[in-house]
């Protein structure tokens, strides 16, 4: 603690600390406080000749443990592919200790469940955002963005039994790391905008026109029919956004 004696060129500038709990909390000659035990004490100052003095009441609270948790759930819900999943997360460093640079991370990843939950990184590689807002401080409460275009594939078309895993993991400059899971995390494909074809819930018989009728190459170089199971897919690549079409048919070359 600080005290300022006026006038500065005062001919006796002795100052005389105490603290009214000194099993809470001490204090020395030159004002630093040194934190005992939990509670309240009162730390005052007084001139040498006892004209002037000042106090300050002081609480000690408990050393906070490091901590990490997830404040918003996403395992209730179904989210599409392409979004972008608002994760807020509550953080801890611990007392006296701050997050290292890029030390609050999240992380998506595919998961095939086995006995030793194996990563398929080959299939989608792991999806990390780094919370940078995070770096340096000691805790907060914030939101990080996650974006999922690069999910392969919706939930019912994984493999059985394989799921997508989001989870946090938090470095502070005390050493050591925490982390927080939720999973599994499901996901579907997008909804096609209205002016996509398919949108209205036509039959997969009255999807051959439409496929006819959409610049579609495979249409000019091959006889396409018995068109089913169509679906439109939205991705992102290179900054654009784009619609793709996926369907099966039966298909003959045309001849050149």
């Amino acid at each position: 603690m600080m005290a300022t004696l006026y006038p500065s060129d005062a001919t006796n500038d002795t100052l005389h600390w105490l603290s009214s709990m000194p099993a809470v909390a001490t204090v020395n000659n030159l004002g630093l406080v040194n934190a005992v035990a939990v509670g309240e004490t009162v730390i005052s100052v007084r001139s040498d000749d006892s004209n002037y003095s000042r106090t300050c009441s002081l609480s000690v609270a408990a050393p906070v443990s490091a901590s990490l948790s997830f404040v918003s759930t996403h395992t209730s819900d179904t989210l599409i592919i392409g979004d972008t999943m608002d994760v807020q997360i509550a953080y801890h460093a611990g007392t006296g200790n701050t997050v290292v640079t890029d030390g609050l991370r999240v992380w998506l990843r595919l998961i095939e469940n086995t006995s030793s939950w194996r990563v398929l990184s080959s299939v989608m590689p792991d999806l990390i955002v780094n919370a940078t807002e995070a770096n340096g401080t000691e805790s907060g409460t914030i939101t990080v963005r996650v974006p999922t275009s690069s999910v392969p594939l919706p939930t019912s078309e994984l493999s059985t039994g394989n799921f997508y895993f989001l989870f946090a993991t938090l470095s502070t400059s005390a050493g050591g790391d925490l982390n927080s899971s939720q999973f599994p995390i499901k996901f579907k494909n997008p909804v096609p905008d209205d002016s996509i074809p398919g949108e209205d819930g036509l039959t997969d018989a009255l999807y051959a026109d439409k496929i006819y009728s959409y610049p579609n190459p495979a249409s000019e170089m091959v006889y396409l029919s018995g068109i089913q199971n169509v679906r439109f897919i939205s991705t992102t690549l290179w900054g654009r956004s784009f619609i793709v079409m996926f369907y099966t048919a039966a298909v003959q070359p045309k001849s050149r």
